[in-house]
């Protein structure tokens, strides 16, 4: 109840979290540390939800009536900004729609141990109960009515999902992907071992200046006749005896002064777009490292 900006208030859709994380009567939890949530308990969950929106409804009709008022208004309008109180009442406008931690428990005490609840006040709260019941109704044709929403967002997010695993998937499979992962890897080590020996680095992090290229990739029917394969370039151009990773990279930019790159997609996403053809000698590679 402390963490919104010390308002002590908290957001009705975070009651379930806090019902499941408190003991029994009030919450879910008993004394063994399961969670027990039968058909009463989702009902009594359901009625403490709806009471607590008659509670917010009825403090939000009350400041739409203040604000109404022709006092309140030449009030605001004199004084308001000159006192200083602009961010207070949007802060206080923020969270206008949260519950107290005394709502709260005392909403959950009436439905949750109603026979602790003296007579007088259960006599008082007739009406409150009527409306209570009346939001339950609402709230449970809402969340009817979110049930389409929620499964086609749902769906959206498993396609999305699938196509994240498969290319993790074929990711740690691939030997040029593992490599560079690797090398990833053993840069960060070296940072922490060199943070770790001179306090001067810690707490720092190297970060590369980030470069935009943009290239256009057009799509090609077939494998070009003309194309002459990387390490038939690599032997041509630098014609050395025993290459290293670094030899094919030289051979890489020597070729794309003059010719124009075949490239065909290895990624299981878009390995269906077969072979494209982009323009590489106006991209400037200065930075990159061979791993």
């Amino acid at each position: 109840f402390d963490s919104d900006e010390g308002t002590g208030t908290m957001a009705i859709s975070s009651l379930h979290g806090l019902m499941v994380e408190l003991d029994h009567p009030l919450g879910f939890r008993t004394l063994d540390g399961n969670v027990l949530y039968s058909i009463t308990d989702r009902s009594a969950e359901r009625l403490i939800r709806a009471e607590l929106n008659v509670l917010v409804k009825q403090r939000m009709d009350i400041v739409e009536e203040e604000k109404e008022t022709w006092s309140n208004r030449v009030t605001m309008c004199l004084f308001g900004w000159w006192l200083g109180r602009k961010s207070q009442a949007d802060k206080t406008a923020r969270f206008r729609s949260r519950v107290t931690f005394e709502e709260v428990m005392a909403t959950m005490l009436y439905w949750r141990k109603p026979a602790m609840v003296p007579d007088g006040i259960k006599t008082a709260r007739r009406e409150r109960v009527r409306e209570t019941l009346l939001m339950m109704h609402a709230l449970t044709v809402k969340d009817f009515m979110r049930i389409p929403i929620k499964k086609k967002r749902q769906h959206e997010v498993n396609k999305l999902l699938i196509h994240r695993k498969d290319f993790y998937k074929w990711a740690y499979g691939d030997v040029d992907y593992t490599r560079r992962f690797r090398f990833i890897s053993a840069t960060r080590r070296r940072d922490k071992a060199r943070a770790e020996r001179n306090p001067i680095y810690r707490n720092l992090r190297a970060m590369p200046e980030v470069m935009i290229e943009k290239v256009e990739l057009i799509r090609l029917d077939r494998s070009p006749p003309e194309l002459i394969p990387h390490h038939d370039l690599v032997r041509v151009s630098q014609k050395v005896k025993f290459p290293k990773p670094v030899t094919g990279a030289y051979g890489f930019l020597s070729g794309i002064k003059e010719h124009a790159v075949v490239l065909k997609f290895v990624d299981v996403r878009y390995k269906t777009a077969g072979f494209v053809a982009c323009d590489l000698s106006e991209c400037d590679w200065l930075g990159w490292q061979t791993v």
